[in-house]
């Protein structure tokens, strides 16, 4: 069912107001604005088919009421580029629904299992080519790490995603993989047990470094159990997987320092995946023919497969109008 209220927004001509049920609005405008910044530094850099692609992102959405009564997205056209914060706003929807699904599931099926949160990075880097080989580097280190006896025997699964933030005071980007880790509960005992040291040489011998990585390795814990254990759990995990980078690291106040960025960032996450999956989470997302947001390339039904019956008659259009800075409904 739809997450949205029955009219979300008011009349023709008017600004959109799209509001959950939970009272929250839903930041189109918001989210279309940060995209027109970024437009506009693409223009500036002279990559003209990008600026064209992103100034044009969710240019119109057209709801549609369901059987419910309520509305919710049924088309609009997304750019798709990674930097786009509107498209990444929507990838971090999908990552949501998908999460909320696998771990519920996996849960169902493994009620004793642990989850814990494992963050790998390694020294920044300075330049588009120094990060696109340590991205490389660290994706195949990590896949070999997880081959490992210690680490296989009591290793369900794991869901891994990339992270990328900018340090402006000397222009330089931080790596990092962070790993969902679906664990047996004998992981836990005095021989299997992996502590944040182990973790540490493991990921130091299978990079290769000459320096002490910084890891971090922390069970996730509900904060609160809620009317079943799964919900609790959901909420911590969704808590702990990133996705990618922010637009807060390009688009600010100084305009020639997120041109660089954008260009190195552009340049470094070119054929990049940014997420991958195994064992028993990857079984599940098969089964419940789960796409995460690296795969996924609709975003307008951000919260599972799309059904074409569940709408009736009602439509409701609203169109970006940059004169006022906002969407106006137009029927």
């Amino acid at each position: 069912m739809s997450d949205y209220k029955e009219k979300p927004c008011y009349s023709k001509g008017k600004e959109l107001k799209d509001v959950r049920k939970s009272g929250k609005a839903v930041p189109w405008k918001s989210k279309k604005l940060l995209s027109l910044e970024l437009a506009e530094r693409l223009k500036e850099m002279e990559y003209f088919k990008k600026f064209i692609s992103v100034s044009q992102c969710a240019q119109v959405l057209v709801f549609r009421k369901t059987y419910a009564g309520d509305y919710r997205l049924f088309q609009t056209w997304f750019c798709k580029d990674r930097l786009c914060p509107m498209c990444s706003w929507r990838k971090s929807l999908i990552q949501s629904y998908f999460m909320t699904r696998v771990v519920k599931e996996v849960f169902k099926r493994k009620p004793k299992s642990r989850w814990i949160f494992l963050t790998l990075t390694t020294k920044n880097t300075f330049t588009a080519k120094e990060l696109s080989k340590e991205l490389s580097a660290m994706t195949k280190a990590f896949r070999e790490m997880c081959r490992r006896k210690a680490v296989q025997k009591n290793l369900l699964g794991f869901y891994r995603v990339t992270e990328i933030t900018v340090n402006k005071e000397n222009m330089s980007y931080n790596q990092h993989l962070h790993a969902l880790l679906c664990v047996s509960s004998s992981y836990f005992k005095k021989d299997n047990y992996l502590n944040q040291e182990s973790w540490t040489q493991l990921w130091k011998h299978h990079m290769k470094l000459d320096y002490v990585p910084v890891v971090n390795i922390q069970l996730v814990k509900p904060k609160k159990f809620k009317e079943k254990e799964s919900d609790g759990l959901v909420s911590a995990v969704q808590e702990t997987v990133k996705y990618e980078s922010k637009s807060s690291d390009y688009i600010t106040q100084d305009f020639e320092l997120d041109k660089q960025v954008i260009a190195d960032l552009s340049e470094a996450l070119r054929g990049k995946r940014f997420s991958s999956s195994s064992g028993i989470i990857k079984k599940v997302q098969q089964e419940l023919k789960l796409k995460d947001a690296e795969e996924s390339d609709d975003l307008v039904n951000v919260d599972g497969e799309p059904n074409p019956e569940q709408f009736v008659e009602g439509e409701i259009l609203a169109r970006w109008h940059d004169d006022v800075g906002t969407y106006i409904v137009d029927n």
